[in-house]
């Protein structure tokens, strides 16, 4: 062995392909090298280094923030999987392994050995744009690319280049093998592995290989079909800030209406990331896009982190969050200005937030009348360990009074081990409070994801706790499984927009312990959905 690998008399063999001359091209990942042999006669005709990759733009430090200012240099490409293109070009997935991780994908020249194309940071960059980043990995090897397959369809030659952290497969056009050019992104679930085009069939089938049942992870068989029609993968993309790369996101668990927009909607991120960032979202475009971050600060005006699962613009200007906390007192309500800076904080009762467990608050909406006299409505996810079981709470905060009153919500029950039923939003839609109701099941368990109405009350609860009567609005499920995808668990943000049309989203959990696809689901109208204008 030559070429300078790290260990020659440890070639480390990780991935072989073969082309059409009978030429077999193996990669030795941790030696940072290929081989291609010469199958016929079993000679080695050449050794070359897959070489180093600087690259910036790319997010290197596991902090909470997708921030793409990072970079890293001189880093070993480690290649992984490999697949020939034609008989002189080949493509490596650069996964790294040892001391190597520049997160993208690369196209070498078989017969010189040298770097023909690299994707730089574009690749990390798809995964923040399509809400895929896994920012817990970023110090690491990011977005680790470990599978890479070509095939023909249809007369176009693809790339399909499966992200093991980020659980999604990346299709490019390689009518130049010297110029891949993106074409679309296909959600996967945890840690696609194994890519089998089917050209024949106009097929490509994923495995992905994470599996653990105690968070509701699986290892699965994923199959793609070729199509002519708008793919149904994504819902929701970023646009780009400032400096042009793509506004980071993920973990979208609420949804309000922008007064006075009808097409916008504002979401926000929950504890997944250290900083707060409240998004706006333009659903006159398909997919919609996310077009804004704003911070949300403290009082003093520096950054914060709540665990933010419900948003509400308030016609009068600013936003309320309900925040929930890791322990009942740490729920709480606050509400913010204009620019994202904290106003106000609201604490519960704390015969209430003594009676709550780690799911608390996940849902905030309000009215004003005319006399601008403004209530605040929150959801309680589960039961208090005071009340009677399957009963959760909805909460009544009058503003100018500063009192608190409470209305019971009956759940549907299940019978599933380990499972259990709560309320992931709330929002007013006319003389009612809409809620979200779901259980904690994903995939083809998953049974309850449905949006119900209660009556609005009209004025403070006294005395014992009143069950609102329910009645079903719609039943998500069926929307949810329309792709024939994984079907996601946290269905948790509900609003109608200005347009009129109602929106429901999924939390992606930033792509812990969850697949990472994010479904914005546009459920139809106000009139359709809940029999109002």
């Amino acid at each position: 062995m030559r070429a300078g690998l790290a260990a020659p008399t440890d070639p480390e063999p990780e991935y072989v392909s073969i082309n059409s001359r009978n030429q077999l091209a193996v990669t030795l990942q941790e030696n940072n090298g290929v081989a291609v042999v010469d199958l016929p006669t079993g000679r080695i005709t050449s050794v070359f280094s897959a070489g180093t990759a600087t690259i910036s733009g790319i997010d290197t430090r596991k902090d909470g923030v997708i921030d793409l200012t990072g970079s890293i240099t001189d880093v070993p490409r480690e290649p992984d999987a490999v697949a020939w293109i034609d008989d002189r070009y080949l493509a490596t997935a650069n996964e790294g392994d040892w001391r190597g991780g520049t997160r993208g994908w690369s196209v070498f020249d078989s017969r010189s050995g040298r770097v023909a194309w690299d994707a730089g940071s574009t690749f990390e960059r798809l995964a923040v744009t399509y809400g895929l980043h896994n920012e817990d990995r970023a110090g690491k090897k990011g977005t680790e690319p470990e599978g890479v397959a070509v095939a023909e369809y249809d007369g176009v030659r693809y790339a399909f280049v499966g992200s093991e952290r980020s659980n999604f497969v990346a299709v490019y056009d390689l009518s130049d093998p010297t110029r891949p050019v993106f074409r679309q992104v296909l959600p996967t679930t945890n840690g696609p592995e194994g890519l089998l085009p089917i050209p024949s069939r106009g097929l490509l089938a994923v495995s992905s290989e994470e599996d653990d049942a105690s968070v509701n992870v699986r290892a699965s068989v994923s199959l793609f079909q070729l199509g002519t029609g708008t793919p149904a993968f994504p819902s929701i993309v970023s646009g780009t800030d400032r400096a042009g790369a793509p506004i980071g996101w993920g973990a979208l668990g609420a949804l309000s209406a922008v007064p006075g927009k009808r097409d916008q909607l504002y979401s926000v991120t929950d504890a997944a990331y250290s900083q707060t960032r409240i998004l706006t979202i333009d659903t006159k475009r398909t997919p919609a896009v996310i077009t804004g971050a704003l911070p949300v600060r403290d009082a003093a005006g520096a950054p914060v982190g709540y665990d933010a699962e419900g948003v509400f613009a308030r016609p009068q200007g600013g936003f309320w969050l309900a925040v929930e906390g890791a322990t009942g007192a740490q729920n709480k309500l606050v509400r913010l200005d204009a620019a994202g800076v904290t106003r106000q904080t609201v604490a519960l009762p704390a015969e209430v937030a003594a009676g709550l467990g780690k799911q608390g608050l996940e849902g905030v909406t309000a009215t004003t009348d005319r006399q601008g006299r403004e209530i605040v409505w929150v959801a309680v996810q589960r039961e208090l360990s005071t009340d009677p079981a399957g009963i959760v709470r909805l909460g009544r905060y009058d503003v100018a009074a500063g009192t608190w009153s409470w209305f019971g919500y009956r759940l549907g029950a299940t019978s599933v081990p380990g499972d259990w039923m709560g309320l992931s939003e709330i929002t007013v839609v006319g003389d009612r409070l809409a809620v979200i109701e779901r259980d904690k099941l994903n995939g083809p368990a998953a049974t309850v994801k449905r949006i119900y109405t209660v009556p609005l009350p009209g004025a403070a609860a006294t005395g014992p706790l009143t069950v609102l009567p329910k009645s079903l609005a719609v039943d998500v499920l069926p929307a949810l499984r329309a792709t024939n995808g994984w079907t996601q668990e946290k269905l948790e943000g509900l609003t109608v927009a200005g347009n009129g049309e109602v929106y429901a989203i999924t939390d992606n959990d930033a792509v812990q312990d969850a697949t990472g696809e994010t479904v914005l689901l546009r459920l139809g109208s106000s009139r359709k959905v809940f029999g109002h204008r």
